[in-house]
């Protein structure tokens, strides 16, 4: 399993959708934090601190995951049924359980460092112009670590979802287009359902795609944060068996 798994980070060191994501979202985060530092200290208007940042963008954070992942699973999973590597992979003596949870914990692992990359280019840049800053009780270090947290185990949740979508379709082109149109839509779909069946809002009220809006309150009690911690959870493990099963099932040509 080690071995799988170390061969598994080399290839993701190695890709390059995987660096390009990371330089693209570095980089509009750095050039928004710098461009609001000129514009504030042109007109005269109080600098915005970087916990400030750090706080008002988790939630556009989320929308960077979910959308960053369909692309890497695209070419760091889907990819290799196309190239031919996947079978021989699972022609190679290793169990296709092991193969399949190597991948998704890799997978889940760049998932988790693109997480990083907007609100911590943004916490870092804005402290370097403006200071951290503090959050109205005080408990500013305490709240990114708890965010950063919770943001780890929403990355790997979604990543568990797209590692499912890679596996069903075998091609970096279908994986990226289902997985970019679920993350887009299922909220809405969800929403709208709920308006006809109670029981589905009950459902969505209960799932990652709309805890993961939650994670930025400022305050919350100990059940509410069970909650977001144990659901992020349970869908790595449901969808991480799922995965396997299909892989385990699944005829690779």
């Amino acid at each position: 399993m080690d071995n799988l798994i170390q061969s598994e980070l080399f290839k993701l060191r190695k890709n390059r959708s995987f660096w390009t994501l990371i330089f693209i979202i570095m980089g509009l985060a750095a050039a928004f934090v710098v461009l609001s530092y000129i514009d504030s200290r042109m007109d005269q208007e109080a600098e915005v601190k970087g916990i400030d940042y750090f706080m008002n963008t988790i939630i556009g954070n989320n929308y960077m995951i979910k959308f960053s992942l369909p692309i890497l699973a695209g070419f760091f999973i889907a990819s290799e049924y196309s190239t031919g590597v996947m079978k021989t992979i699972a022609s190679s003596g290793n169990s296709r359980l092991r193969i399949y949870m190597a991948k998704l914990f890799v997978l889940s692992f760049g998932g988790i460092v693109i997480s990083l990359v907007l609100p911590f280019t943004l916490l870092t840049i804005g402290t370097l112009l403006s200071g951290f800053g503090e959050l109205p009780d005080g408990s500013s270090l305490a709240y990114v670590l708890r965010v950063t947290g919770l943001t780890f185990l929403y990355a790997i949740a979604f990543a568990s979802i797209v590692a499912v979508f890679s596996t069903i379709f075998a091609e970096s082109g279908k994986t990226i287009g289902m997985g970019l149109v679920f993350f887009m839509f299922i909220d809405t779909i969800l929403f709208l359902l709920g308006n006809f069946a109670p029981f589905v809002r009950t459902i969505d009220d209960n799932m990652v795609f709309k805890l993961s809006q939650e994670i930025d309150a400022l305050n919350m009690d100990n059940g509410m944060l069970f909650k977001l911690i144990a659901v992020p959870v349970i869908t790595y493990i449901v969808l991480g068996s799922l995965g396997a099963w299909i892989y385990t099932k699944k005829e690779i040509k």
